[in-house]
């Protein structure tokens, strides 16, 4: 164990342990940090070792990757094979020469079709996939459908006629071929010494199969995760049936973590009570490392209106209290937030995306920096790029931008190439210095009109003495053309795009707001847009999972939403509900708030030990119900 590195006896034991382990590692207990330690173990300790490093993400892989190497020599990275369970099939398949050609989405798309149409289905794409993987991933599910079944043969078929791979393939084809008894086709395991499997909770049964082969070979494999943490059952995670199936065919010893290091005693006590009315579950004696704190906070509101005001109110309270924001450097405007944000200072969780759109509105009026985690970025918009590549081609006196913005426009192929054949670059049909293009009257008044208010852009580009001065002008010229294009083409097929409108203004505005020539302003406007500065976090519990924050707010926590009116009668569905909401309780490091309607306060805030205001109390939920409630109470 290397000097000076302070861990708890639990994690010690984890990290030395030279046997395959089931290590169940609580919120907040360090298990990133037990990796990185049992890797440079494993690599001081064992001679010849060859460490195959599981995660979830490649996000997740790269963050622990730059973690070991600060922690490591650099020729023992040679030891190390570190991806998500995908990506260490496909290094395999290529190694052996065994790997398809990988299909991009369109091309996995145009396969879901055809054997839709083949099977006789009335299904969509994203439904036929998941009954595909549903397949891979378990067959008996297909078996006992004739009809899925069938879909589930087309779609291979046809994939494997092409020898093409989607994601899911790459896995299978490495466990069939590992297990094939064929000699020209058997490939052989990752002669790994160790495995780590980070977030163990989420494998699935095609990943544990994968798994398997590799530990008949030898490989001592230490499995790291948390059960209360199983929150993709919907995905076919395998959750705490897969941890305990994998710890009886190894015969794994388990290792609790069950130190919390992120949040205060009494915010893990609430979430404790929550998750300790699961049934199915490794038992951990949950404690907090950094002992007492403010109490959680239960708000029952009548109206939502209230709820966004409260919630709004006491964000303000915080970021009054952070330094005020500076205007910037290169710009005239003063800032467009009123408030500043620390990172990881706070976050509102949900348990959809729908439920945290009044919230961002509520906070965008107010001027408070805000970001919704899994929201599309304005510069990733199609009409916004077709903006962007507009004014960079004008800058940059090239083709493609113009091109691009043609094709939005809805001028034909035909009519783009033959201007092409004439003057070759098409910058150059709306230069004022090109004189081979006219007349531009033939392509008729509209590109006439575009060719005029073109060549107006481009002297205004090479001529100003002022390049800030004519990138503004540019910049308003094309979001007018722009947007004069949108309003015409409502007006003639009689429907309104009022989003295109909206999204141009928008980056209008953002690109008014910093100085400096056309790609200076869109470089400054793209990073004031930067999804990673300090900002109010907006995120869906699900993807609040292996995040933190100081301040969390637990929005819309009502009966028929938290947990789903699915779950409410079938208790598999009840745990996992009740999992998703242990989960984001414990994403708080400081402060919990928590959002119930008083006409359908959540079961799960009776299961956490809240107690109700007097008056909300006859509010409670009624029936079957009423026997849990008085046993908490109890």
């Amino acid at each position: 164990m290397s000097a000076g590195i302070n861990l708890n006896e639990s994690q010690v034991d984890a990290v030395l342990a030279d046997e395959n382990v089931l290590c169940c590692a609580c919120p907040g207990s360090g298990k990133t940090r037990v990796l990185v330690e049992k890797v440079k173990h494993i690599l001081d300790t064992t001679a010849e070792p060859l460490i195959v490093l599981i995660t979830y993400s490649r996000d997740a892989a790269n963050e622990l990757l730059d973690r070991i190497k600060k922690e490591i020599r650099f020729e023992q990275l040679d030891s190390l094979v570190i991806g998500t369970f995908h990506s260490i099939a496909l290094r395999q398949l290529k190694r052996a020469r065994k790997a398809g050609r990988i299909v991009n989405q369109a091309e996995t798309n145009h396969y879901l079709y055809r054997a839709i149409r083949h099977a006789n289905l009335d299904i969509d794409l994203e439904k036929a996939e998941e009954l595909i993987n549903a397949c891979k991933l378990d067959p008996a599910f297909g078996e006992s459908d004739p009809a899925i079944f069938a879909l589930y043969q087309a779609y291979t078929s046809f994939m494997r006629r092409d020898n093409a791979m989607d994601f899911t393939d790459m896995l299978l084809r490495s466990v069939e071929l590992i297990r094939s008894g064929d000699v020209t086709e058997h490939i052989d395991p990752i002669p790994a010494t160790h495995i780590l499997v980070d977030e163990f909770q989420d494998i699935d049964r095609l990943q544990l199969e994968w798994l398997k082969c590799h530990m008949t070979d030898g490989a001592i494999v230490c499995a790291v995760g948390d059960d209360d943490q199983a929150i993709y059952g919907f995905r076919r995670s395998l959750g705490y049936q897969g941890m305990m199936e994998f710890a009886e065919i190894a015969g794994a010893r388990t290792i609790t973590l069950n130190v919390n290091y992120r949040s205060t005693a009494p915010i893990l006590e609430y979430a404790a009570r929550l998750i300790g009315r699961n049934l199915d579950r490794v038992q951990k004696d949950l404690m907090s490392a950094r002992g007492p704190g403010r109490e959680p906070q239960l708000v029952v509101c009548g109206k939502r209106e209230d709820q966004y005001d409260d919630v709004v109110a006491k964000i303000i309270a915080v970021c009054s209290q952070n330094p005020k924001p500076r205007a910037r450097a290169d710009s005239d405007a003063p800032s467009k937030y009123l408030y500043t944000v620390r990172k990881g200072q706070i976050a509102i969780l949900a348990r959809t995306n729908f439920n945290l759109l009044p919230i961002e509105t509520e906070l965008i009026k107010a001027q408070v920096p805000c970001f919704r985690m899994g929201r599309k970025p304005i510069w990733a918009e199609n009409v916004v790029q077709v903006f962007t590549s507009l004014l960079t081609s004008l800058h940059n006196r090239e083709s493609v931008g113009i091109e691009l913005a043609f094709r939005w426009w809805g001028i034909t192929d035909t009519v783009v190439e033959d201007i092409r054949q004439r003057v070759g670059n098409l910058f150059n049909f709306i230069d004022p210095a090109h004189t081979q293009m006219r007349p531009v009257e033939e392509y008729g008044k509209a590109i006439a009109e575009f060719a005029l208010r073109a060549s107006g852009w481009v002297r205004t580009l090479t001529n100003a003495d002022d390049a800030n001065e004519a990138a503004q002008g540019v910049i308003y010229g094309v979001s007018a053309w722009m947007i004069s294009a949108v309003e015409a083409k409502n007006e003639k097929t009689k429907k309104k795009d009022g989003r295109s409108v909206n999204l141009i203004e928008s980056a209008l505005e953002l690109l008014d707001l910093v100085r400096g020539d056309i790609p200076q302003r869109l470089m400054r406007a793209k990073s004031e847009d930067d999804p990673n500065l300090p900002r109010v976090v907006l995120s869906t519990f699900h993807s609040s999972k292996g995040l933190e924050w100081d301040h969390v707010f637990l929005v819309d926590c009502k009966q028929g939403l938290v947990p789903s009116s699915e779950a409410e009668e079938v208790k598999e569905l009840l745990e996992e509900e009740r999992r998703l909401f242990y989960v984001a309780m414990t994403r708080a490091r400081d402060r919990l708030v928590v959002y119930t309607d008083e006409r359908q306060v959540s079961e799960f805030i009776h299961d956490a030990g809240f107690v109700l205001p007097e008056k909300n109390k006859k509010n409670q939920i009624s029936g079957d119900q009423q026997s849990l409630i008085a046993s908490v109470a109890t």
